[in-house]
Formats: structure tokens, sequence, C-alpha cells
């Protein structure tokens, strides 16, 4: 099943949620995510990573920022093959209004 986002407007402050399930092949499967090609880990404690089964993996973030956009990566290894899907991700920013007061001399 290929990775895949909402195609929804997402924004800022939004849980987004991506989903990599194996349909066929012989376990044992090794899921990872990667985003702009570099591995995701433990470490990105914004970004939590789970293994629901062997053949099923989520990906979840519970507040979403702009730094979240990006290509997200699943990628199922056994011992015959590897396979990646790509899907990409688009945070909206929230936009705020700004005044300036110009004072006019004479």
């Amino acid at each position: 099943m290929p990775l895949s986002f909402p195609s929804e407007n997402l924004k800022e402050g939004m849980k987004i949620y991506g989903m990599c399930a194996v349909s066929a092949g012989d376990p044992p499967f090794h899921i990872s995510w990667l985003k702009d090609g570099r591995p995701l880990s433990a470490a990105d404690s914004d970004i939590t990573i789970q293994m629901i089964d062997q053949d099923f993996s989520s990906l979840s973030i519970d507040s979403a920022t702009t730094r979240h956009s990006g290509h997200y990566t699943c990628v199922v290894k056994n011992d015959v093959a590897t396979v990646n899907y790509t899907a990409t991700l688009t945070i909206h920013g929230n936009y705020s209004t700004i005044f300036f007061y110009l004072n006019e001399s004479v």
C-alpha cells in the first residue's frame, strides 16, 4: 500500500498521519522512515513512529509546523527485496498581519 498524506489544505497545528502497509511478500519485514532522504528516529521527538504489526507502520505528527513539510519515504525490506514509497507533505503556515505606522515629517 503506497504511502500517502491527506491532500486537503494542511495547516500548522494540525495532527498528521501517514501509514505504510505491506500487502505482499515474505516476512520478516523491516520498515523504516525517511524525511528528505534522512532517517527518522526516536530522537525526532515531535514525530512518532509506531510498528503496529510486522507489516504495518504509522507515522504521526501531533502539531505540524512548516518545518515538517518535505518528502517522506517508507522503506520496506525483507530478505529478497527493498521497496520505497514516497509522499510529499506540505504544511501551510499561519499568517499574521503586521501594521506599520509611519510618522510623516515635514
